[in-house]
């Protein structure tokens, strides 16, 4: 095709790197933010209806193969690489050369990724069995997990095309229609899920039946006996009851399918007029800016880095543990991921742009002083955050999971566990979103790659050593795969800043562990006045019998309360001891919040 499909962008003044990133982190952390709420309210509808089960073990792990295909080809490498190469054409006002990589690199990249998909699709069973050892033995659970694996991998090509239109869009500093995506897709899933189970709500009755829970408990759980499972099978037909309630289950995977049609690619793709997008279909990978982004992006694709395979390697090795361990892992990392993603994610995605735009300009005590008050900044937010939520971990499942006769005061306690341990590493999770695109910002994916792939190998073997001892026979064993993915974590995020630092000549260090050092003293107070509050309120008797009743509304709004009270009293005691321990980055999050941006002076 020789015509070009160009759109003339309305002009608008500059504005000020400060100021721009200050407004894109605000509006990134709102936005995830309502993002994850509508996500927890997505997978506490699904425990609600379907308990934490087999069936849900089995919708989880059917992401498995196409979020690897995203996470690997089409999310973070790409985005990765295509944003600093199409910001230094844009900077250097090569506009024509910007969107040619854009061009070309979209037309490649979607159409390797489609071939991948077909393949996915066609050898979905045998992948199936890859991911899933634990249903190795299982045909008819594995069958159903192929099924609903093919329902939801071809959204991914929506992703991918929506990853590189959110490039560009972040690229002219555009994060308001990227950052509504997100909740678009989230709100098909719940759509998608509410209505199949209204259309299949006698299966559901059928499923409820405690013969029918533990029959399906004993067939899906690793530790069950040949002996045991032919015992229930005889009782009942294990392999139509998986058929309708994977039936019942596979509204989310179809409400996947059509939110990552409309968030992720339909309205950016609207978007793009903004920034007088040129899109012209061409396979030209000789142009010198394509062949830069692809030989950013293949370390990262060929390199198993931590951030983009570690919820993939728990699952696998969750999958041989008991039943409803992978849907533990699963919500215990969902919640983890509020803080890290509401401001983790935020900072980086914000920042990133900035950083790239310092390097090409080769501006370094600016990308320094950048880079340090990212990190102090996204540390000062999601610690404490992170430790409101291992003190309260017990009320915080209770609140968004704990729903329903098919959920148990027991699911809570495994979950809650979990959460904990994967806790534990927020802080570190967030801080290496910034030090991953301080690397990407200087064209260097290759570091971020092969520490990474090092770390991988080492959770691995972390693993393996963990469900082959006594603790794998806990109920409590989805708690192990948590920690050892923290301990990789803070390795990893270790090594990457000792990297960087030597890379740039400094990163501020001595700054970044005072502060964060006082982050520490700050957020343990406050952990430790939160937990006396905590249990002081779960042992009044009025409020115990409340919270443990089957009475929904009353229990919900208790628990409602108690974490509203219980974290409007941590944020008060934090702000109150960073204001003693001096905390500079607390005026930077005032700052921040008020849509301005104070930088703090390096040290």
């Amino acid at each position: 095709m020789d015509e070009i499909i160009q759109i003339e962008p309305p002009k608008k003044p500059a504005q000020s790197t400060g100021k721009v990133v200050a407004k894109a982190t605000g509006l990134m952390i709102v936005t995830i933010l309502l993002s994850r709420l509508l996500g927890f309210l997505r997978e506490s509808l699904l425990l609600y209806y379907f308990g934490r089960s087999g069936l849900t073990d089995i919708y989880k792990l059917s992401f498995s193969i196409p979020d690897a295909l995203y996470f690997l080809i089409a999310g973070g490498a790409l985005s990765s690489a295509f944003i600093p190469v199409f910001t230094k054409y844009l900077t250097e006002g090569k506009d024509e050369d910007a969107w040619k990589v854009f061009s070309v690199v979209g037309c490649t990249v979607l159409a390797s990724t489609t071939v991948f998909i077909v393949v996915g699709w066609i050898f979905a069973h045998p992948f199936s069995w890859l991911i899933a050892p634990g249903l190795r033995d299982r045909p008819a659970a594995l069958t159903q997990l192929v099924y609903l694996t093919r329902i939801v991998l071809p959204a991914q090509i929506f992703f991918f095309f929506g990853g590189l239109l959110m490039g560009a869009l972040y690229s002219k500093n555009r994060y308001f229609v990227p950052a509504i995506g997100p909740l678009i897709y989230n709100i098909a899933i719940i759509a998608g899920g509410i209505l199949t189970v209204h259309f299949h709500a006698k299966e559901l009755h059928q499923l409820a039946d405690p013969l029918v829970r533990n029959a399906l408990k004993v067939y899906g759980d690793g530790n069950s006996t040949p002996a045991q499972i032919a015992a229930v099978s005889k009782a009942v037909d294990i392999p139509h009851m998986l058929q309708i309630g994977t039936r019942a289950v596979s509204g989310y995977s179809w409400g996947a399918l059509v939110g990552a049609f409309i968030g992720p690619f339909c309205i950016q793709l609207y978007s793009m007029r903004s920034i007088g997008m040129r899109f012209k279909p061409s396979f030209q990978v000789s142009h010198p800016g394509v062949k830069q982004v692809f030989l950013l992006m293949l370390p990262v694709i060929l390199g198993l880095s931590l951030p983009q395979v570690d919820f993939w390697i728990n699952r696998f090795f969750a999958n041989i543990l008991a039943v409803g361990a992978v849907t533990a892992i699963d919500n215990a990392n969902r919640l983890m991921q509020l803080p890290y993603g509401v401001f983790g994610q935020a900072f980086g995605t914000a920042i990133f742009p900035t950083l790239s735009a310092l390097a090409a300009k080769k501006l370094w005590p600016d990308y320094r002083s950048q880079f340090s008050q990212g990190v102090r900044g996204v540390v000062f937010l999601t610690l404490p955050a992170s430790v409101i939520l291992m003190v309260l971990s017990i009320p915080v499942i209770r609140f968004v999971f704990e729903h329903g006769r098919l959920v148990t005061y027991e699911d809570t306690r495994i979950t809650a566990f979990t959460l904990v341990l994967y806790c534990a590493g927020v802080f570190a999770w967030s801080a290496q979103a910034i030090v991953a695109r301080a690397f990407y910002a200087l064209h260097d994916t290759i570091s971020v790659a092969v520490t990474g792939t090092i770390m991988t190998v080492i959770l691995i073997f972390m693993n393996i050593g963990f469900v082959h001892s006594v603790w794998a026979k806990s109920p409590l064993s989805p708690g192990g795969l948590a920690l050892t993915t923290t301990i990789a974590v803070c390795m990893h995020n270790a090594v990457l800043m000792w990297i960087l630092r030597r890379k740039i000549g400094g990163i501020d260090g001595r700054q970044i562990v005072v502060s964060i050092g006082k982050m520490f003293v700050a957020s343990g107070i406050m952990a430790g006045i939160v937990y006396v509050a905590y249990r002081a309120l779960e042992h009044t008797a009025r409020f115990s019998n409340i919270v443990h009743s089957h009475r929904e509304g009353m229990k919900l709004a208790a628990t409602g309360g108690e974490l509203i009270m219980l974290g409007a009293l941590g944020l008060v005691v934090y702000v109150i001891a960073s204001h003693i321990l001096k905390i500079s980055e607390l005026q930077y999050a005032v700052s921040m919040f008020k849509g301005r941006l104070k930088r703090s002076k390096s040290v």
